[in-house]
């Protein structure tokens, strides 16, 4: 009897030296999970999922349990998964938003609520005016259209732009066009358009130097270069992240070739040497990532910030905006707007079909 007295008094004194949140004997910590699963953009989804799944796994025991919902990358399906999460699930932490507009349409929810949600590929500018629970691992449009700008500005004087409707491609076009001495001329197309062969005469049409592609996914933009190398085989491509997609890349084969994007480094440029083998682990179980290749460690990121504000046993807002986390490139933090720090973007093209640095002297 007196042994049995001693090992629960041990397991009380246990469970209450440590936050609530933290007893995974308890119950597992519950997180939403509003990604795109279905759509032209259901690759990049997926690649979150099983980034943080690897991640609850191999870094953090299982102690989480993900509640996944299809927000198919659109504002009006991502608010109905908000409205889910808050009223019938009940969840306090959101994490995922493959798409800015999908997260800058359900923050208010998120916010009105006191949800974290925390964005691991919405890039755009606006999310940093979203609110004061809205967070995310990703770099910030801004520096992207900066990065871009003064590479187009050294090569070209006048541009031709086509860009979708999204949140994400008007707001990269918006701080593009701050551009000093850049000439940008612009046609825009509304989601789920494919044929783009009068927008693109259209734009040939006012002799533009280079055409930007700005689309929300790799699906139009394997369309518009298509379209495009069918008119014109010469004119210089440019564009943003999805170029070095592998999805996009083995769609066009060599249409592509010499094209020159703004993106953000690979997971393997970024990662510290201690933490390779986890990404090793990842794709030898999982495969390749399927799109964007920053996912892994912007995902994981996510899910290592969330872990380390939980484990302060304070405000979990607080924690997050003044707390410094070891992530896989590296230590970061969030600054008063809830962007993340410590990842630069980089210029690339297409040599032989895949995506390689592109040095100064180009």
């Amino acid at each position: 009897m007196g042994r049995v007295f001693a090992i629960l008094v041990a397991v009380i004194v246990g469970l209450n030296g440590r936050p609530a949140a933290l007893r995974a004997e308890d119950a597992k910590i519950r997180i939403g999970v509003s990604i795109p699963l279905s759509g032209p953009v259901a690759n990049y989804g997926d690649d979150i999922k099983r980034a943080i799944t690897f991640a609850n796994e191999q870094l953090f025991r299982q102690r989480f349990q993900f509640l996944i919902e299809d927000d198919k990358c659109d504002p009006k399906e991502a608010v109905i998964v908000a409205h889910k999460f808050i009223a019938l699930e009940k969840v306090k932490y959101v994490v995922g938003f493959a798409c800015s507009g999908a997260l800058f349409a359900a923050a208010p929810l998120y916010e009105k609520s006191g949800i974290i949600a925390m964005g691991t590929l919405t890039s755009a500018a606006n999310i940093s005016n979203a609110g004061d629970f809205i967070f995310r691992t990703s770099p910030n449009d801004r520096d992207a259209a900066q990065t871009l700008g003064a590479y187009l500005a050294s090569h070209y004087r006048r541009i031709g732009v086509l860009s979708e409707e999204t949140d994400y491609c008007e707001g990269m076009l918006v701080e593009l066009s701050k551009t000093k001495g850049l000439d940008l001329v612009t046609e825009r197309y509304r989601s789920g358009e494919s044929d783009f062969r009068t927008l693109l005469l259209r734009l040939l049409a006012k002799k533009p130097e280079a055409l930007m592609l700005n689309p929300q996914s790799d699906e139009p933009l394997i369309s518009i270069v298509k379209q495009i190398r069918a008119v014109d085989s010469k004119i210089p491509l440019v564009g943003a992240y999805y170029p070095g997609s592998a999805q996009f890349l083995g769609a066009v084969k060599g249409l592509a070739e010499g094209m020159v994007f703004v993106d953000m480094p690979t997971s393997t440029q970024l990662i510290s040497p201690d933490k390779a083998r986890l990404y090793q682990q990842f794709v030898e179980k999982y495969g390749a990532l399927r799109g964007v290749d920053l996912t892994f460690v912007v995902a994981v990121n996510a899910m290592i910030a969330i872990d380390g504000a939980l484990r302060s046993g304070g405000d979990l807002r607080q924690a997050l905006y003044h707390g410094k986390f070891e992530g896989l490139a590296g230590p970061f933090s969030f600054d008063r707007d809830g962007n993340a720090d410590g990842i630069s973007f980089v210029m690339k093209h297409i040599v032989d079909g895949s995506p390689q640095l592109l040095h100064s002297k180009n």
